[in-house]
């Protein structure tokens, strides 16, 4: 069996990109399922024991408490109640399911009745362009290589997988509630980031040399493509679509952008600085209210938020 040091080297690493997956979104607890599956089959192949389960068992707790302190860092209101707070959104966010219509396709479409392609499509739409020549070599990597089995139940690489494909089949299969994009599935991200340097490293290793040169010089163009989009687009980087299903133009009605009003601000700036005399001046938004309240000077008559039951005809709309 491994030293305690070798073993320590292993779960912290993992306790800690899961406590990030958990600080960027908290859903992203549903990985630890995969965690759990993969010590259960480290545990099986090793000869299924009581005192290796109780010793595998004590390495996932390891596991979960490093990954529940990196979540806290990176989530200040959950430092208020380390327990209760985290639970307490994973339970409402089961429960919560908004009326509102999203944007889908060029269709405005109940956020309760979002079709199957929703996150295939948003995924195409969004992943950079390197994220996807990876998963698209990982593809070609697993079809045409027949992996033995026992490679397949091999604890770390079941584990892995399952991680890939869980989420995505329980997100299908529960109906979870999903709107703004892929910002409830932003947990994913790291995941399909090392899919996709699986398929790179995978497929480079059995190419030629040539083939090889041409390959990283795609991704690495590829990358710093999306670096430059990303900088050009800050700080509203969450309105990101890759170019190749035609960038942020093609998006523009047809899918969610700034779905958390974020770019209001700069609307509100604009009124301040153009207009002087604001008194009997009324505004009124199509975001939440202090999306644009919070922003605009004093004596503007902020009339509020359409979609949230402002009334009247206002002097400026930011829509």
């Amino acid at each position: 069996d491994r030293s305690f040091g070798s073993r320590l080297r292993t779960a912290v690493p993992l306790g800690i990109t899961t406590g990030l997956l958990l600080g960027t979104r908290v859903g992203g607890a549903i990985v630890f399922l995969p965690i759990a599956l993969g010590y259960l089959a480290k545990w099986w192949r090793e000869g299924r024991t009581r005192p290796r389960l109780v010793s595998l068992s004590a390495r996932f707790s390891f596991v979960i408490l490093i990954a529940w302190g990196v979540m806290l860092l990176a989530w200040p209101w959950a430092q208020l109640a380390p327990m209760r707070h985290p639970l307490s959104v994973l339970l409402a966010s089961s429960e919560f399911l908004p009326s509102w219509l999203e944007l889908f396709g060029g269709q405005l479409v109940e956020v309760g009745n979002l079709p199957p392609t929703y996150i295939p499509v948003w995924l195409y739409r969004t992943l950079p362009e390197a994220t996807l020549m990876g998963l698209v070599l990982l593809g070609a990597l697993i079809i045409g290589i027949r992996v033995p089995r026992n490679v397949i139940y091999r604890p770390s690489v079941f584990a892995t997988l399952t991680a890939f494909g869980f989420p995505l089949a329980w997100l299908a299969l529960s109906g979870a509630n999903l709107y703004d994009g892929l910002r409830h599935l932003f947990f994913l991200q790291p995941l399909l980031a090392l899919g996709a340097a699986s398929g790179i490293v995978g497929v480079t290793k059995r190419i030629s040399r040539r083939a090889r040169l041409g390959t990283l010089a795609a991704v690495g163009m590829a990358t710093v493509i999306t670096i430059g989009d990303s900088v050009r687009l800050h700080p509203f980087e969450h309105v990101y679509f890759n170019r190749i299903s035609g960038g942020l133009p093609a998006a523009a009605g047809r899918y969610e952008l700034d779905y958390w009003g974020l770019s209001y601000r700069e609307g509100a700036t604009w009124l301040n600085e153009n207009l002087p005399v604001r008194k009997g001046i009324s505004v009124a938004t199509c975001s939440r209210p202090e999306s644009t309240s919070h922003f605009l000077a004093e004596g503007f008559l902020f009339l509020g938020s359409l979609p949230f039951g402002a009334s009247g005809r206002p002097d400026y709309l930011l829509y």
